[in-house]
């Protein structure tokens, strides 16, 4: 979810009996992160007649031990917000598959509830649902989560389940601008420690349907914005989507003169995406669609070790990760940088194994794992051992060797 971080300052408890090396490991971590800009980036093919994929890169100046789930209808869910204020609750309409930043969220503590994130519920920073509706979250600095006091009535959904309330509700782009009018998104503090030094991430959401159909959510000045149509094919980071559109007219091809950019900046990637979006060649054939999508996403990856120029020091955000998504075909395609390999995740293979029926328990698998490649649709195991396995490591041991531990 790409998240740079706001600082809050509350009241530190006193430390002592924090001596585990997790918990140890868990604040630095949380130390590190600086409030500046970070990079990543959504493309969207859906050309008319033509297959409709997306894709997105995730880069931060560390990994996030990111897993993908498996939630399956009926799953009872909440805006977790806690016992202080209104939470949304739904049931999950729609099975899915998501790929969520729960191996570090899950060491942190939640400034509303009081304790840890939820490894199931909340992180989900990618994925598509059964009915083919697919959802992105991105850092976005300009975001202002509205107060609690603001006077909004309705319930809420934290960031970190943002990307749940919509894939768990939603079949269709249209529904799921339609759902947000129902909801407010609320902020919520990550913290090493219960009641401690807490830093809120600011996001927005990309949403794209089987139909092409696309819809941006921002929240400016506490107020959710929408910018919904098929011409939402591009999201980055900084400015807003208004001041990014504008920007893209300076340059050749969108009615000015400038040369097309070349830096890791959001608005460099932003301008260059939109430019290349406008050559991918005619394809059929589903994986030459997805490697014409790579191609593209590539152009806006960062490599590890170049810095950005616009943030702190010039801090290193690589890409950690890409997914590309058959919309379609209901088919996630997500890959780890550092492994040679490419993982496949078809929604209708879900389905037969019954893995999304109601009833059914949510699995996890952990997608870093090198021994992994192909279709691993039959891969994901229940979650408290996948979790067990290595979740909480933070990669310091081989989560993909004692994956095969589970049953």
């Amino acid at each position: 979810f790409c998240p740079s971080a706001r600082r809050r300052e509350p009241r530190l408890p006193p430390r002592a009996g924090w001596i585990a090396m997790a918990g140890q490991v868990a604040v630095l971590l949380v130390a590190s992160l600086p409030a500046g800009v970070w990079s990543c980036s959504r493309i969207l093919h859906n050309e008319p007649g033509r297959p409709v994929y997306s894709a997105r890169t995730m880069d931060w100046s560390f990994p996030f031990n990111d897993f993908l789930l498996v939630i399956p209808r009926g799953q009872r869910m909440d805006g977790g917000l806690g016992e202080n204020a209104s939470s949304a609750t739904w049931t999950s309409k729609y099975g899915s598959v998501i790929s969520s930043v729960n191996g570090w969220l899950g060491t942190q503590y939640s400034s509303r509830t009081g304790a840890l994130f939820d490894f199931e519920k909340d992180g989900a920073s990618d994925g598509i649902n059964e009915k083919g509706l697919a959802a992105h979250l991105l850092y976005l600095e300009a975001t202002q989560y509205p107060p609690d006091s603001d006077g909004d009535a309705r319930a809420g959904v934290t960031y970190v389940r943002w990307v749940r309330y919509l894939l768990d509700t939603c079949a269709t782009v249209g529904e799921a601008v339609a759902a947000m009018q129902r909801v407010r998104v609320a902020d919520v503090l990550a913290s090493p420690l219960p009641h401690g030094e807490g830093k809120s991430f600011p996001l927005h959401v990309a949403v794209e349907d089987a139909s092409g159909d696309s819809a941006i959510f921002e929240l400016i000045n506490g107020s959710l914005q929408t910018y919904h149509g098929r011409s939402r094919t591009v999201m980055t980071n900084d400015p807003p989507l208004p001041e990014q559109m504008a920007n893209l007219r300076r340059y050749k091809g969108f009615g000015g003169s400038e040369k097309l950019p070349g830096d890791v900046t959001s608005v460099d990637r932003f301008v260059r995406l939109s430019y290349l979006m406008q050559y991918i060649p005619k394809a059929e054939v589903a994986d030459i669609m997805l490697g014409y999508m790579r191609s593209v996403l590539l152009n806006a990856a960062v490599p590890f070790g170049a810095p950005d120029a616009d943030s702190p020091g010039g801090t290193v955000y690589p890409t950690w990760w890409a997914s590309v998504i058959d919309v379609a075909g209901l088919t996630y395609h997500w890959g780890w940088t550092l492994n040679n390999n490419i993982l496949q995740v078809s929604l209708r293979r879900l389905d037969s194994l019954g893995h999304l029926a109601e009833g059914a328990p949510p699995l996890a698998l952990n997608p870093r794992a090198a021994s992994l490649v192909g279709d691993v649709s039959d891969r994901f195991r229940p979650v408290r051992c996948v979790r067990a396995a290595g979740k909480a490591d933070l990669g310091r041991a081989s989560a993909g060797r004692r994956a095969a531990a589970c049953p």
